[in-house]
C-alpha cells in the first residue's frame, strides 16, 4: 500500500483573511426622506396637472410607503397623481399583468385612491445614435409630469458608467414591451451601457 504524496505547499495560492461589512445606511423616516427628495421636482406642478408616478417591477424596500408619500405630496401641490407601470414586458406584457404586479406591492386604485394607467401602447419619441427607435409609453406622454420611482444599483450582468437605474427605467421600463424588445435586441451588438447612454 502506498500513501498519497502530500500536496506541494508552494502550489497553493496565498490566502488572506478579511472581514466583510454588510451594514448599510438606514433611512429613519421614509416619508420625510421621500418628501425632501421630490419637493424640488414638484415645484413646477400646477393645480389640476397630472403627475404619472412611474413604478417598476423590481422590489424596492418600503415601496408602498414611498409611493403613498408621493401620492400625498402630489395632491398637496394640487396635482392629480396616477400610477404608471414602468416595467417593460414584465407582468406578461399585458395591462392586466402589470396592474397585478403593482397590486402585489400594495399599489392599487382601491388602496391609494389613484387611477392606474396600465396601457401597453407606446409612441416613438426619438432615434438613438445607433439608429434604433426609442419608444415611450403613450400614457407617460399624456401626463403633464412623470416622476420615476426607482432605485439606482449595480446591474447583475454588466458594469459600466450607467447600469440599473433611471436611464434603464426610461428606455426599457417606460418603453413597455416594444421598447424593451428593441433595446434588448440592440444589446446583442452594442454594449448595454452604450445603449442606455
Amino acid at each position: 500500500m502506498t500513501l498519497a504524496t502530500p500536496p506541494d505547499r508552494d502550489r497553493f495560492p496565498r490566502m488572506q483573511r478579511y472581514r466583510r461589512d454588510l451594514s448599510s445606511p438606514q433611512v429613519e423616516n421614509i416619508a420625510a426622506a421621500t418628501r425632501s427628495a421630490i419637493a424640488p421636482l414638484l415645484s413646477g406642478v400646477q393645480a389640476g396637472q397630472t403627475v404619472a408616478l412611474a413604478v417598476g417591477s423590481r422590489g424596492i424596500a418600503n415601496l408602498r410607503a414611498i409611493v403613498a408619500t408621493c401620492v400625498a405630496a402630489v395632491r398637496e401641490v394640487g396635482g392629480q397623481p396616477v400610477l404608471l407601470p414602468a416595467m417593460g414586458s414584465h407582468g406578461g406584457a399585458t395591462p392586466e399583468g402589470q396592474t397585478a404586479v403593482l397590486a402585489g406591492y400594495g399599489l392599487d386604485e382601491a388602496s391609494l385612491g389613484t387611477p392606474v394607467w396600465a396601457s401597453m401602447d407606446t409612441q416613438v419619441v426619438a432615434e438613438s445614435r445607433f439608429g434604433f427607435p426609442v419608444h415611450i409609453a403613450t400614457a407617460a406622454m399624456q401626463a403633464d409630469h412623470v416622476l420615476l420611482i426607482n432605485r439606482v444599483k449595480p446591474h447583475t450582468n454588466f458594469a459600466g458608467p450607467i447600469e440599473s437605474g433611471l436611464h434603464k427605467m426610461l428606455l426599457i421600463g417606460l418603453g413597455k414591451q416594444r421598447g424593451a424588445e428593441i433595446a434588448h435586441r440592440a444589446m446583442q451588438t452594442i454594449p448595454f451601457p452604450d445603449v442606455l447612454a
